[in-house]
């Protein structure tokens, strides 16, 4: 009876775990989630967010870039103040209320925390238009300034910075229990396969 008890729990952890809503980073043009560029060359990363079937009406998701070997490119309109780094992408048709690098000079979370942080976060104007659906939340743009062994770009879960879903109430959150990082090693023009490999030729797709 007891290891039935024991048998029974464990699968039903295995399908709580199965069902958990996932968000992931990834290079937007192979899906790919550790790669090599050269230093130079720059990369498109997508936020991917899979709710599993449960509705959400947005999400805000906080990025932290380690390493020190990119740049984040500036993708806002002219005349906004600050670093825009996100493209909204087409899993909701609203304007993100959070897109920006924080500043180091001028955030207390930056100055505590290594790295670069982002912050995208959306929510839809109209609740017709949650979904249930996995898709592209947005995209950012990377330059790589040098080298650098190992960048990890990670998806931040903690009480200052949690990455999350919210409910189609607009009030209910859930955390993504999943989250998917990337690791990028960042090679001098010298070393790489041609001048212009784009992240493809030696990405090791995971």
């Amino acid at each position: 009876m007891r290891q039935f008890m024991i048998l029974t729990m464990a699968m039903m952890f295995l399908a709580v775990s199965a069902d958990a809503q996932i968000a992931r980073v990834r290079q937007a043009q192979t899906g790919a989630t550790s790669l090599e560029v050269a230093v130079g060359e720059v990369i498109e990363v997508e936020i991917v967010v899979d709710p599993h079937g449960t509705a959400m009406a947005g999400a805000a998701v906080f990025l932290t870039i380690e390493g020190g070997a990119f740049d984040v490119l500036d993708l806002g309109l002219v005349g906004e103040s600050g670093t825009q780094p996100f493209l909204s992408g087409p899993l909701f048709n609203s304007r993100p209320i959070a897109n920006r690098l924080l500043s180091e000079t001028e955030d207390l979370v930056a100055q505590q925390i290594s790295g670069l942080q982002l912050d995208y976060a959306v929510y839809v104007s109209d609740l017709a238009d949650a979904s249930t659906e996995s898709g592209v939340l947005a995209t950012m743009t990377l330059l790589a300034i040098k080298p650098a062994e190992q960048v990890v770009i990670k998806i931040d879960d903690n009480p200052i910075r949690e990455t999350r879903l919210i409910g189609d109430d607009l009030v209910s959150e859930m955390r993504f229990l999943t989250r998917g990082g990337m690791e990028i090693k960042v090679v001098d023009v010298a070393t790489a396969v041609t001048p212009r490999t784009w992240g493809v030729l030696k990405l090791r797709a995971q």
